[in-house]
């Protein structure tokens, strides 16, 4: 048995409402309606300033609104005042480490010189920077080392500059794109020591890579309104709000993946924030939502979260001030009343699925043979946490003909069902849950001539919004039917009776309509063990008990989910 691990936490009986959405709402303009998510750490802040983060960074810089001071913010705590940059208002922040850059309104660009405590012009007539992960380690009269990163600018004139924060390097600003289209520069790769790879976005919407020398940039995509990237993912959203992720190959952009039921907050205006291990999606109304490990090519992907109500005005994505657990980013939020707000992600219970990397899929599953006409069921790929109800789709291919898949209440993908012809079948089924967390399993299934008992009707079933059990077992014998609900702590609660029903008439002139039924309504979301009974079995001897093994006849875990069709099952001994 293959284990999937899902982090978050297994609730059973989430409203049917609820699927791929957490309910994480604020009231409009509140910052602090739910102070066990969000944080707050400042109520004097610009929104109308650019905060300066870096995703692998604990720090976030943002402007005071009342007095125009760069503040540096680690976690839910203010812990550094840098005082006012010189001339006129602060458009955008930048940071890197304990390297702060400031971009007024007016073009110039400066640079908060911890040596000396002040704020120092480095440049002027540009429209946007960027502190870039990648730099040097420098060390200065005999001080402990610290980083420098190399900073990139665009200038109102046209041409994209660096300024290297390797002196040994070059000392001054260096041309490396000529273009006068360009409003935004995006960097994609871990950085330090390492180089990161530089992509530009044009007021027409094309977006194109830096080759890394000289001034030449490929042109990778077009109409994209924004763009965003981490050290593994470029993720451009265009007009109509939808995310893609570039495929590294100059054209090659793919829409997000999702599961069925998962919620996707694209609309025009939005755009989606590539962030380490996440990607969140601020929308134009200033909603926040967020998925987990979203890789090119992985077979894992989460389903978008609702992580706050509007009006959030800018996001941004760092680590943790107590990183080193797996929970990669967090984010502060600045609302449009001038909260700064921070983001607790190990609160929110979304679900992740964890598989081995694009390259290495998971191993198929073979199940034994089943054979046509015989009962078959088989069990595998255990999940030890979830998000409300654990539920499978068919994502590729096709089961054999009257095997379905389903899940059962201990986290277990289960095929079951009665074959009705031969061959080899094989399919990719997904596992997900109700934040849309999604796990891939590749099935191949073998279906082989064999008698098996016949029954008149489907056997197993799940999910389903009511099963009615007919009475058609021979010499009038009675029917009990038991119910027990397994409850989320996995423990096995008392057996429910449903009453007795006694056949009227045997095969094969018995039918549903004829015969006496008894049928269960099981709970939306909820899993319930379901058996039949035949008192009249020779093991049976009249007992109406559903632990006694010869009474028997049917045993069926089934999911309730309201909407779909009533399922009826004949049984006939």
């Amino acid at each position: 048995m293959r284990h999937l691990r899902w982090s978050g936490q297994r609730r059973a009986g989430i409203a049917a409402g609820a699927l791929g959405l957490l309910a994480a709402l604020f009231p409009a303009g509140s910052a602090a309606a739910e102070p066990a998510r969000w944080a707050l750490v400042s109520a004097d802040v610009s929104p109308g300033v650019t905060p300066g983060y870096n995703i692998n960074d604990k720090r976030v810089a943002v402007l005071g609104a009342s007095d125009g001071k760069v503040r540096i913010a680690i976690g839910r705590s203010i812990v550094e005042d840098l005082g006012r940059p010189p001339g006129a208002p602060v458009g955008k922040l930048a940071l890197t480490e304990d390297q702060v850059y400031a971009l007024a309104r007016d073009g110039s660009v400066t640079h908060f010189n911890r040596a000396a405590g002040r704020w120092e012009t480095l440049a002027v007539g540009m429209i946007d920077l960027m502190a870039s992960r990648a730099g040097a380690s420098v060390i200065e009269d005999n001080q402990p080392p610290r980083f420098i990163p190399d900073l990139y600018v665009v200038a109102a004139a046209g041409g994209v500059w660096r300024l290297r924060g390797d002196p040994q390097r070059g000392g001054g600003w260096e041309l490396i794109g000529m273009d006068s289209d360009v409003d935004a520069l995006v960097e994609r790769g871990y950085g330090y020591t390492t180089p990161t790879t530089l992509f530009e976005h044009t007021t027409g919407g094309a977006v194109r890579q830096w080759s890394g020398t000289g001034t030449t940039w490929l042109t990778i995509g077009s109409s994209f309104s924004f763009i965003s990237a981490d050290e593994i993912n470029l993720i451009a959203t265009d007009a109509a709000g939808k995310a893609q992720l570039y495929n590294d190959r100059p054209g090659s952009w793919g829409m997000l993946p999702r599961p069925a039921a998962a919620v996707l907050p694209y609309a025009p205006g939005g755009r989606a924030i590539a962030a380490d291990n996440k990607t969140y999606y601020l929308t134009s109304t200033g909603d926040i939502f967020a998925i987990r490990y979203v890789h090119w090519g992985s077979v894992s992907i989460a389903g978008w979260a609702h992580l706050a109500a509007g009006p959030v005005v800018a996001l941004s994505p760092h680590f943790p001030a107590d990183y080193g657990t797996d929970d990669g980013t967090v984010a502060a939020a600045v609302r449009a009343d001038g909260t700064l707000t921070e983001l607790n992600w190990p609160t929110i219970q979304v679900a992740s699925a964890f598989s081995p990397a694009p390259v290495y899929p998971p191993d198929p599953v073979f199940p034994p043979d089943a054979e046509t006409g015989g009962i078959y069921q088989y069990t595998d790929t255990h999940a030890v946490d979830w998000s409300g109800r654990l539920r499978v789709l068919v994502e590729t291919g096709s089961l054999p003909p009257g095997i379905t898949a389903g899940t059962t209440s201990q986290g277990e993908l289960m095929l079951s069902g009665r074959p009705t012809v031969t061959g080899v079948f094989v399919a990719t089924l997904l596992l997900y849950d109700d934040t849309g967390a999604v796990f891939s399993v590749y099935v191949t299934l073998r279906v082989v001539d064999g008698p098996g008992p016949v029954f008149t009707s489907k056997h197993w079933v799940n999910p389903t919004s009511s099963l009615t059990l007919v009475n058609c077992l021979p010499d009038r014998a009675f029917m009990a039917v038991w119910t027990r609900e397994f409850p989320s702590d996995g423990s096995y609660p008392d057996w429910e009776n449903h009453g007795l029903a006694a056949s009227r008439s045997g095969l094969p002139g018995c039918t549903a309509t004829s015969s006496a039924a008894i049928t269960y309504t099981p709970p939306p979301d909820h899993t319930v063990e379901v058996v039949g009974l035949d008192t009249g079995a020779p093991n049976c001897a009249g007992r109406n008990d559903p632990d006694v093994a010869g009474c028997v006849l049917f045993h069926r875990q089934i999911t309730g989910a309201a909407g779909l069709a009533p399922e009826v099952v004949t049984l006939i001994g």
